[in-house]
């Protein structure tokens, strides 16, 4: 309502303009840039999740709630933390994703589909390793 339906887009930051030659193509800095980005994003969440205090009532929480409350751990507070990460996450993945992919009411549905379709694939091949079956 606030922009309209137009579509909108936001231009590659200028530091990250350009393609380099990789492997015999040519690749964009700035896809590149997210490709390095998204690891470094993952090592930061695991180290949080496993090497901190906070983390340490994330994965109690996760394990059993009522008992981490019943300890007197401030569980509604953690859960709301907890959205608020994942709320910052997912806006810096749209902030990243603009200068590819143009912004318009609706572009959700194609970003779940590619979700659901990545789930699914890496289910099957985590649920295929674990029984053995290659």
């Amino acid at each position: 309502m606030l922009w309209g339906t137009e579509q909108l887009s936001v231009s590659t930051p200028p530091l990250l303009a350009g393609s380099v030659q990789l492997f015999g193509s040519t690749q964009p800095i700035y896809s590149l840039f997210i490709i390095a980005l998204g690891p470094i994003i993952a090592f930061f969440g695991w180290l949080v999740l496993n090497k901190t205090g906070v983390g340490r009532l994330v994965r109690a929480a996760q394990m059993d709630r009522e008992m981490l409350d019943a300890l007197g751990a401030n569980v509604g507070s953690l859960y709301t933390g907890m959205f608020v990460v994942s709320a910052c996450l997912a806006g810096l993945s749209g902030a990243l994703i603009t200068p590819i992919q143009s912004i318009v009411p609706g572009m959700d549905v194609l970003i779940i589909v590619q979700a659901f379709i990545v789930v699914v694939i890496g289910g099957w091949a985590r649920c295929g390793a674990r029984s053995g079956a290659r």
